[in-house]
């Protein structure tokens, strides 16, 4: 879908979920060149700034979640393009538009890019909120190790290596698209109070950032700490058996002894087996007390 806006004093051309034919035919009309074809229709496109003189049109691509508050992980690029009078997004997923929406009130086209890379940021930072409730939850809630806590644990940091990975690509873009801003071809753009608006974004981008990496390593802190606990889980269960395994080692012995075809202590009594009882339960004690004094039982 692609849906043109005159705006006051600029064009913004929107894109959403494009096909090659389509953009093939947008790019014709706005005399855009064809190297910005990738950047715009790849999925897995890294972001990136650049700017091309020749041309005199800039490329924005940032890593956007495809909704406003989800628990997935998948975040997809959202191209940004734009020349003095020409603005061009183009978002992958139809959802995304809700990061465009959020920018109604900008009235110019630098403030119209910084509104959708603030909304952008702003969407990360729910995300975050969100998985951060849920780190908490899993340290406030009972110490017990379950399947169910093992895996929530691993699916938040299968998440929070995407999101780390696209903040990280995030700020390098905004950084670079920085730089683009002081291009002399790009003075109307590049005044000082965007260049105040782009410092203040990368403020918030690298915040993110470092939220995202705190996040993390708490996580990590809980995976080590439940791991502990299984560990320590195991070495109990594991003394267990071996201390009662050594007890009840000893009627077998004995027994074992007295069932042999031979002569033996004590063996040819009336009430031999009871004897043979006693000096069981004695020798059981006896082991049972020694374990008890060296605290292994």
């Amino acid at each position: 879908m692609i849906e043109s806006h005159q705006m006051d004093n600029y064009k913004w051309i929107e894109v959403v979920e494009p096909t090659k034919n389509e953009l093939d035919d947008e790019l014709s009309k706005v005399n855009i060149s064809k190297k910005y074809f990738n950047y715009m229709i790849d999925n897995y496109e890294e972001p990136r700034a650049t700017f091309d003189s020749v041309d005199n049109f800039g490329a924005l691509v940032i890593r956007a979640l495809p909704v406003k508050v989800s628990s997935k992980t998948t975040t997809l690029p959202i191209f940004i393009g734009f020349t003095q009078t020409t603005l061009i997004t183009v978002c992958h997923d139809a959802k995304q538009r809700g990061v465009m929406a959020d920018t109604t009130n900008a009235s110019s086209l630098p403030l119209r890019i910084m509104a959708i890379l603030r909304s952008i940021v702003d969407h990360y930072f729910e995300l975050l909120n969100s998985m951060s409730e849920e780190a908490e939850g899993l340290e406030l809630s009972n110490r017990q190790v379950t399947n169910n806590r093992l895996m929530a644990i691993s699916d938040l940091k299968r998440k929070l290596v995407y999101l780390r990975s696209a903040c990280a690509g995030n700020l390098i873009a905004l950084e670079q698209f920085k730089t683009v801003l002081s291009q002399d071809d790009l003075n109307d753009m590049a005044t000082k109070e965007n260049r105040q608006l782009v410092d203040d974004l990368l403020i918030e981008y690298r915040q993110c950032q470092n939220s995202f990496e705190i996040v993390s390593t708490v996580v990590s802190e809980f995976e080590d700490t439940f791991g502990n606990m299984l560990n320590n889980r195991l070495n109990q269960t594991m003394q267990f058996l071996t201390v009662w395994s050594l007890v009840f080692a000893i009627p077998p012995i004995v027994s074992g002894f007295y069932g042999m075809n031979m002569g033996l202590p004590f063996a040819g009594g009336k009430f031999s087996w009871l004897g043979s009882l006693v000096f069981t339960l004695i020798l059981v004690g006896i082991m049972i007390w020694y374990l008890r004094k060296n605290k292994k039982l």
